[in-house]
């Protein structure tokens, strides 16, 4: 069996230091700096006999680090090793999913463990086919879930607009309120970035007034109104909405926007 090099023997030993003192992103962070993280990284973990909570965290860390192949491969390592995944487990892969084949496999896991009414996995296995095209493959998994909150159907109603389906949209809004679910400042948001008629926005802004979202500091939804005054032309209107804001500061209008505006910094 060959040695490992000087620096390979010196990382691995760091790596094995970090994991068995609990510092698994300190750890995740040093293996992916090495020549060959992968395997530096396994041997540390099965050195030092790691549970699933371990492997949640490190699952986590190489998602929001984007490193997608080995999130999966770890994933099959923690089975071998005889672990059971649960609800973070899944939500990293998905979290990790970046192409359709990838999604569709945390899609049938999920299916597979009895996980398909989560809200935040179904969300996000939503959102993955909605930014691969998928359309009908995201309202199969929507609907197939029949699951009641907001954070679902707000992922839905956000897809729609994305694949330039607001008339769905909108249907689903209406639905989705007349079945009395929860609504929060980002569900309006996202309706408000498809609207192109002002008469339809000056809708949402009533409501959003009326339900209370537009007090305090909404300024995500503020923002989305004055762009879509912006939008179809209507600047005095985003102006007085701008003028509405308590802190300018934070508020901006979109550059794309043709209405003539300039962000504010």
């Amino acid at each position: 069996m060959k040695r490992l090099a000087a620096p390979a023997a010196a990382g691995f030993s760091t790596i094995k230091t970090l994991v068995q003192q609990k510092l698994y992103i300190e750890a995740l962070r040093t293996s992916i700096a090495l020549p060959n993280p992968n395997l530096d990284f396994t041997d540390a973990l099965y050195a030092n006999d790691s549970d699933i909570v371990v492997f949640n965290s490190i699952l986590s860390g190489l998602a929001r680090f984007g490193q997608f192949e080995p999130c999966f491969m770890f994933f099959n390592q923690l089975r071998q090793k005889g672990l059971k995944p649960d609800v973070y487990t899944l939500s990293s892969l998905i979290k990790a999913s970046d192409t359709i084949e990838h999604n569709g496999m945390a899609h049938g896991l999920s299916i597979k463990m009895g996980l398909v009414q989560n809200v935040f996995l179904i969300s996000g296995l939503v959102e993955n086919y909605l930014k691969n095209g998928l359309l009908s493959s995201a309202e199969k998994c929507f609907e197939e879930s029949s699951c009641l909150d907001y954070v679902v159907w707000t992922a839905m109603i956000n897809g729609y607009i994305w694949n330039n389906k607001f008339d769905k949209a909108k249907e689903l809004f209406k639905e989705m309120r007349g079945i009395g679910l929860d609504l929060n400042g980002f569900t309006l948001t996202c309706l408000l970035t498809g609207v192109l008629d002002a008469k339809e926005g000056q809708q949402i802004q009533g409501f959003s007034k009326k339900t209370g979202f537009l007090s305090g500091r909404s300024l995500y939804l503020h923002n989305a109104i004055m762009n879509m005054y912006s939008r179809c032309g209507y600047q005095s209107d985003a102006i007085k909405v701008f003028d509405e804001i308590p802190d300018h500061r934070c508020c901006f209008l979109d550059r794309e926007d043709r209405g003539g505006f300039l962000s504010i910094e």
